[in-house]
This record gives structure tokens, sequence and C-alpha cells, in this order.
């Protein structure tokens, strides 16, 4: 976080106590309620000693080198809503947490995009886009996003292909964006299923952390990930000069979750 340009962290808490029953108050913190320290209290004595008193003052100075990706959010879709094909305050609770981590973790620091608050996504300053759908988006969120790809971005697409607005009215702009996608539902598998991924020969196997939607394959689409009990999860399409890539299932929630630590 610090390399990625924080300029402070919290920790919490510093050192265990007592509640008003005399229980002990504890968070596995870096002093327990006797004064005894442990390997957190190590963790934050090296923090100090090796980061913020040899560097502190160049730390404060940083700016960090932001790589030409963006994550797109939208927060009037990221509420309870009534008619979405997600769950929306899972999204915003954990899949956009995870987008961002899956894309730091792959060497990426991308930039977080309101699409109420910006007029273009423009493909010079973001080669790559990544939205997750919950299945109902504004006529103008629709046309700002297929304007990205037809003008040559490649937008990573997660989520329910939206097809109308948060009063269900489907607009000329809708009509555009979802033209993208497949229109034929097939079937659904439950969180854990395994998926596959093929490159220069190699099998990769691993598994959903949500649930897989699978859709007839789009005209000219090129699969990338595979489901082993039959269709796709990943596909790539060209979209005017730019790229669409569909996943079927929201891989990245993992990457804002404690299983992180457990992957292979």
């Amino acid at each position: 976080g610090i390399g990625a340009g924080m300029k402070a962290y919290a920790v919490f808490v510093i050192r265990q106590g007592y509640n008003a029953n005399n229980s002990v108050y504890h968070f596995q913190a870096g002093i327990d309620e006797k004064g005894r320290t442990h390997e957190r209290f190590k963790a934050l004595a090296n923090a100090s000693l090796k980061l913020a008193r040899p560097y502190g003052n160049l730390l404060n100075r940083a700016e960090p080198v932001r790589a030409p990706v963006a994550v797109i959010t939208n927060s009037d879709y990221q509420v309870p809503l009534a008619g979405t094909k997600v769950d929306t305050t899972g999204l915003w609770d954990r899949s956009y947490g995870g987008a961002y981590g899956w894309l730091k973790r792959a060497g990426y620091l991308p930039r977080m995009i309101e699409i109420k608050n910006t007029d273009k996504l423009d493909p010079g300053q973001f080669k790559v886009a990544m939205y997750i759908d919950p299945g109902l988006m504004g006529a103008r969120e629709a046309d700002m996003l297929t304007d990205y790809m037809e003008n040559g971005g490649t937008l990573i697409h997660s989520g329910w292909p939206s097809d109308a607005g948060l009063l269900g009215t489907t607009t000329p702009s809708h009509k555009r964006f979802r033209a993208n996608f497949s229109s034929g539902y097939c079937k659904s598998y439950r969180k854990g299923n395994r998926l596959s991924f093929f490159r220069n020969g190699e099998r990769f196997d691993f598994q959903s952390r949500s649930p897989l939607f699978v859709w007839e394959l789009p005209e000219g689409a090129e699969v990338l990930v595979r489901v082993p009990q039959g269709g796709w999860a990943f596909s790539r399409q060209a979209v005017g000069k730019g790229v669409l890539i569909k996943a079927n299932c929201d891989f990245s929630r993992v990457y804002n979750t404690a299983r992180l630590y457990k992957m292979t």
C-alpha cells in the first residue's frame, strides 16, 4: 500500500485491555492487556524503523505511477435495488475491492473512475477498463461504455449485461450496448465450479468463487476460459476498434477476501 502511494495507515488496536464487564478486549493487538509484546508489535516497530524514520519525508513527496487501467464504478446502481440480476450491495462491498486488488496484484495500479463524474472514457488515457454490471444502468453510461469500446478501448465486463435503467425503461442506448452480448441465456452453476484456462497448449484449472452464468457464445467471440461441465466462462470479441472481454462470473471477488492468502 505504501509503495502504491498511500501516505498513512491505521492500526487497530495497539494494546488490548478490558471491557466494562471485565472481559478481555482484544483484536490480536501488538501489546496484550498485561503489557507483553507479540508478533504484531514487531511489525509496527519495523514499519517505524525501516520506513517512517529513514524515508518518511521522501514517502510524503512520492507520487504513484499509475497504469493506463481503470475500474469504473456507478454509485447510483450500487445501493439495494429491485430489478437487478446480481447483489448490488455485495458488488459494492466486495466485488469492486476485489477488482482493484486483482489488478494491483497483477502489477497494475488502476484508477477508480466514478462514471457519473466523467464526460468521456478516453481509450488514449485508459487502454483497459473494468466494469461490474448489476444488470441496470443509465442510457448515458451505456453510450459511454459502447463508445469507449468502439473507439479502441478494451472493456472487461462482468455481471449481468444491462438492458434498462432504474425505472425499467430500455432506450436505444441500452439496445446499442446490449447488442454486443449474447441474448441467449443457457444455465448457471453455483459458486465453487471448476474452470479451465488454456494457454500455449497448457491447461490451468481454478475455481469460481461466485455463481457462474453461462450464455450462448456471441458470434465471432474467442473462448478464453472454459467450463469443463459445458460452456464458457470468459470470451473475447472485437467491438469497433476495441475489444470486449466478457466474464460470466465475479472472478475478482476472491482478491477482497481471506481466501486470497490460500490461493495457489
